[in-house]
């Protein structure tokens, strides 16, 4: 293998808050480190606008001219391609892909294929007629032909082994960069213990209903000394606003809006955990960086991180999705703050990174896959 090829929507902006962006990026950038050739193949409607950091590998844009065709240029660079390529296909339910892996396993390509989430069970009910038609026209195809597909989270490897008749099922999570040494900084200095959330306002998706009714339970029959911090944006904003006020929350509860870079970070760093009580989600790249930055978490088993956060002692599951465990993990957020036990949380937060979810280690087992 002289060749790595990954293939994927747009440009692995990792400033885009797509995630999909980020996990490409950081994954390409860390294979061209350990000596590797590595390509990105984005596929974007401005092919002509750069706008992208300086990276370790090189970007090849085509234009999207349809979700329906290739560009000639792509399909040129398909046909030109050996068999020491290996392609890399990022994202599910994406037209454009079923026809370059059709493209690649006519040329006797090989191609893994990562779905970033999408085959998850909760995910699939979402427009589940059309998923339904979708998946056996097309993505059944993509799946058999692929050397083996990728999977992030324990719930979507279970639900792909019932729906494709595949054996070879990968599952890695994405990994996460880290400062080498950073001092932990929180805000244990006061008695009241600081929440967050950051991603898409998404309801339903992110749970944010079940938290805020966990942390309503908390306020009014445990402690009222906490704080909720909730950075993103999104179509339920509006919805969410209205039932922190239906909660009595609007003193307790701070939507903040989007926030990026360093303002974001700064953030992360000041809170106590970050909360994630999804209903559904892939492999949320948001609890691995705060980990980065020492701050554990409280997260439901639906995150597909309730073993490694067990395994490290690097925050507080939930055993059911629930207000009243969400209230009862509160507490107990706030007795290790209160106890000064929660510096022992922070820094098993950040030695989860270091051990397993570093980039190089989640490079390595990507590449020891393409090459078996």
């Amino acid at each position: 293998m002289k060749k790595i090829i990954h293939i994927a929507l747009g440009k692995a902006n990792p400033d885009r808050l797509n995630g999909v962006n980020k996990v490409v990026n950081e994954l390409a950038n860390h294979q061209a480190k350990l000596g590797y050739h590595v390509e990105l193949w984005g596929i974007t409607k401005t092919p002509e606008i750069h706008n992208y950091s300086i990276r370790d590998y090189s970007t090849k844009l085509f234009h999207d001219i349809s979700k329906f065709k290739l560009s000639n240029k792509l399909v040129k660079a398909i046909k030109t391609a050996d068999q020491s390529y290996f392609f890399h296909i990022h994202g599910a339910f994406i037209p454009q892909f079923f026809l370059i892996a059709k493209l690649l396993a006519k040329l006797d390509l090989q191609y893994c294929y990562t779905s970033h989430g999408a085959f998850n069970k909760v995910a699939l009910r979402k427009n589940k007629i059309v998923k339904y038609v979708y998946l056996n026209l097309f993505e059944k195809t993509i799946v058999k032909n692929a050397k083996y597909l990728h999977l992030m989270g324990e719930s979507e490897l279970i639900n792909s082994r019932l729906i494709f008749n595949k054996s070879s099922l990968s599952l890695i999570p994405n990994g996460q960069k880290y400062e080498q040494t950073i001092e932990l900084v929180h805000s244990a200095v006061n008695k009241v213990l600081k929440l967050g959330f950051i991603g898409r306002i998404d309801i339903q998706t992110k749970g944010l209903d079940k938290l805020l009714y966990g942390l309503s339970e908390y306020i009014f029959t445990k402690s009222d000394q906490v704080i909720l911090e909730i950075i993103g944006d999104g179509n339920d904003k509006e919805e969410l606003n209205t039932i922190i006020t239906q909660l009595g929350l609007d003193k307790y509860v701070h939507v903040m809006g989007p926030r990026f870079n360093d303002e974001k970070n700064k953030f992360i760093k000041e809170w106590d955990y970050i909360c994630l009580t999804s209903r559904n989600e892939g492999l949320p790249g948001v609890i691995l960086e705060s980990a980065s930055f020492g701050t554990p978490c409280i997260i439901s088993k639906e995150t597909n991180l309730e073993k490694a956060v067990n395994k490290f002692n690097s925050g507080i599951t939930l055993h059911n999705n629930t207000a009243s465990n969400i209230c009862q993990a509160i507490l107990k957020a706030h007795q290790t703050k209160n106890d000064n036990t929660l510096k022992y949380k922070q820094t098993n937060a950040r030695k989860m990174i270091i051990e397993d979810f570093n980039w190089s280690l989640i490079a390595k087992k990507h590449i020891e896959n393409y090459e078996k």
